[in-house]
């Protein structure tokens, strides 16, 4: 290091105050940025250590546990994108759509440049019947990414069932497998 030795050279005397300069930045930066760097990735491991609960609890068949689980991460790090995926699959699974919807419209409230939460929303939206918002926002996915061929399949889809509402009978909607269900269950 250059600063620890004097120079008479004006020229080089310049470059030792430079150098004295950038160290002390360096140091400065070291102090003040790095600790917060650390500290905010120990919350996202442990966001994604109750994420990971949450799958343990999901496969022990604690579906209550798993939504504690997935919204204590969302607490710690609401940029975790899989927690909101968790959310809604326990939604959906439960037969409550609309709350499925809601929680992708939570997450991308969050990350509105997320292509997977926004997808899954179209893919509701499309088995419930909405064919034009399914349409709408499988479109914002192909703007974000227009390789995304499940959207641009999608978009298809919704167009053929727009414009041919005669085909609609043949699209078996989340309303109508839960009311089955209903039946089923009823009997």
């Amino acid at each position: 290091m250059a600063f620890l030795t004097h120079y008479t050279d004006p020229k080089k005397k310049v470059l030792q105050i430079v150098e004295i300069v950038c160290a002390i930045i360096a140091i400065v930066a070291a102090v003040f940025l790095i600790p917060p760097a650390i500290e905010r990735h120990k919350i996202y491991q442990q966001a994604v250590a109750l994420h990971e609960q949450g799958h343990e609890r999901i496969h022990a068949n604690d579906l209550e546990g798993a939504r504690e689980c997935f919204e204590a991460a969302l607490r710690l790090d609401s940029k975790l994108e899989d927690s909101y995926m968790e959310l809604a699959s326990l939604h959906y699974f439960e037969q409550e759509f609309e709350k499925e919807r809601a929680m992708y419209h939570r997450g991308l409230k969050e990350l509105p440049e997320s292509t997977n939460l926004r997808f899954h929303l179209a893919e509701s939206l499309f088995l419930s019947g909405a064919f034009q918002e399914a349409q709408a926002e499988a479109q914002r996915v192909v703007d974000i990414d227009p390789d995304y061929g499940p959207a641009v399949a999608l978009i298809e889809r919704c167009k053929e069932m727009i414009k041919h509402p005669e085909k609609r009978k043949y699209i078996h909607t989340l309303e109508q497998r839960k009311n089955e269900r209903r039946s089923h269950v009823d009997h």
